[in-house]
């Protein structure tokens, strides 16, 4: 843990460090609108078309500005990001049983 078991000061909420902990000593909380690490509260972005939780507001902010990735792309989470390959691989490939032949 960081000196005095106190969040990280560039905490973003990412949890790489409670899912890297050998120990499982560092401890968080999801409750869909908000995750709980180090005591401290951040609020979860939310697929636009499920509204599930996707990565907390302030990681969204951090890779939108140092990592070059456009803010829209929080606008789904990983598994809506799936879908919407899925059905734009099937565009692509068009299978009629006479291709298959």
């Amino acid at each position: 843990a960081p000196p005095l078991h106190e969040a990280p000061e560039a905490c973003v909420g990412c949890l790489a460090c409670a899912l890297n902990c050998p120990t499982k000593y560092i401890k968080f909380a999801d409750t869909g609108k908000t995750r709980t690490i180090w005591n401290k509260q951040f609020e979860m972005v939310r697929d636009v078309r499920t509204g599930a939780p996707t990565i907390t507001r302030e990681f969204a902010d951090y890779l939108v500005a140092h990592r070059n990735i456009p803010a829209d792309y929080f606008e789904i989470n990983d598994e809506s990001h799936r879908k919407e390959t899925a059905l734009n691989l099937g565009k692509i490939v068009a299978w009629s049983r006479e291709e298959v032949k």
